[in-house]
């Protein structure tokens, strides 16, 4: 399975939004949902919960077993989410994706947040600027959308948990069929990193020996 060589720039704000490792769930984006025979949680694996692993099975240990989380979300990670809200929103139903956002944003100064060096002002002022550069430089280069937000469970080899993931947009981009992954960083991905990623090479395999199928990072 080859990682493809696509990388927008569209969605890159000043600074790296943080990954939380809750696999997607706040904010109203998709997540597993159901209950083990035990009466908890389905278990399944996730980028986020291997790259957590990888970095420390201990910290893995706390957070997804022990559930020792922080008691308010980083309003990097909230911005980064209503980002992704904001584009769903223009590529499912034509809608205002910089309205979207600023409302939502308007919301997020009554919430429970921790901010960093960011201020609440700075990051809507840096959410709405990224939006509407994906409208003005990004949009004309989408051709047929195929699925947005798209929920999605691999099977793994000797495993009796899943694999599952959320697809940000599986459609044509530059008349190719692709596998979009959007990502608020500090800056662009290289083309080498695009083909490197664990996580593209992943959602890719979703829809296997799907021709001319790549990846790109946004």
């Amino acid at each position: 399975m080859t990682a493809a060589t696509r990388t927008w720039t569209a969605c890159c704000p000043p600074k790296r939004a943080e990954e939380s490792g809750n696999d997607r769930s706040s904010c109203g984006r998709p997540r597993r949902q159901g209950a083990s025979s035990g009466g908890g949680p389905i278990p399944f694996l996730s980028h986020s919960r291997v790259s957590r692993y990888l970095h420390c099975p201990e910290q893995y240990r706390l957070y997804y077993i022990e559930r020792l989380r922080p008691r308010a979300p980083h309003a990097s990670l909230v911005f980064g989410q209503y980002v992704h809200e904001a584009i769903a929103v223009l590529l499912r139903s034509q809608g205002d994706p910089v309205a979207f956002f600023d409302n939502a944003w308007k919301e997020v100064r009554q919430l429970d947040v921790t901010y960093g060096r960011e201020s609440w002002e700075k990051l809507r002022v840096s959410g709405n600027q990224l939006v509407e550069k994906f409208v003005r430089e990004e949009l004309h280069r989408l051709g047929t959308v195929q699925a947005v937000e798209q929920i999605f469970t691999l099977a793994i080899t000797c495993l009796d948990v899943p694999f599952v993931g959320v697809i940000d947009l599986v459609g044509e981009v530059d008349g190719a069929s692709t596998v979009v992954d959007f990502k608020t960083a500090a800056s662009r991905y290289e083309a080498h990193e695009v083909m490197l990623s664990d996580q593209l090479t992943a959602y890719s395999s979703r829809s296997p020996g799907a021709p001319g199928r790549r990846s790109a990072c946004c």
